[in-house]
This record gives structure tokens, sequence and C-alpha cells, in this order.
């Protein structure tokens, strides 16, 4: 079974980096949210969205003490899919 949120993940292009460092950089979600069964996603987010959009995500998420930090994370990640799906369906002929 795979829920919606990753097939919708799974449907925007890779970005243009090795693979170990997508692996890498969804360690430090995980390390970040403590939330192993999401590792996973965590892989694909790595994969799709920009370090950088990701690390301020992160960042932010900690300075604001959020309740549910991994529950933020998917919904800002999504907002930021969803943004990126946007830029690229507008740049489609």
């Amino acid at each position: 079974y795979r829920k919606p949120l990753n097939g919708f993940f799974a449907r925007l292009p890779d970005l243009n980096q090795p693979n170990a460092k997508a692996k890498h950089i969804a360690q430090v979600i995980l390390d970040a949210l403590g939330d192993e069964h999401s590792l996973r996603f965590y892989e694909l987010v790595a994969a799709k969205i920009s370090e950088a959009e990701i690390h301020r995500a992160l960042a932010e998420i900690n300075a604001d003490g959020a309740e549910h930090p991994a529950r933020l994370f998917t919904y800002q990640m999504k907002q930021a899919a969803l943004k990126q799906h946007k830029a690229q369906v507008g740049r489609s002929p």
C-alpha cells in the first residue's frame, strides 16, 4: 500500500543529485523529526525537494517548537511540492 501523498511525490521529477546525497538528506530529516515509519516519505522528499527548502522547513519547525513536527514537515513539503508542480505545469507547452 502506498499513501496517496507518496504517489504525488513520486510523480515529481528527481533532483539532479547523487542517490547517496538524497539518502543523507533523508537521514537528516529522520534525525530531526524522529519519525522512523516515515523514512520512505523522507527519501522521496529528499529526492524531489531542494535541500535548501528542506533545511528551511526543519529550521522553522525547530524554531517554532511545533507540537507535531513530523505532521508540520509533511504539510510544508506538500506545499513545496504543489508549488514545484505548478511551476512545471506553467512551463509545459
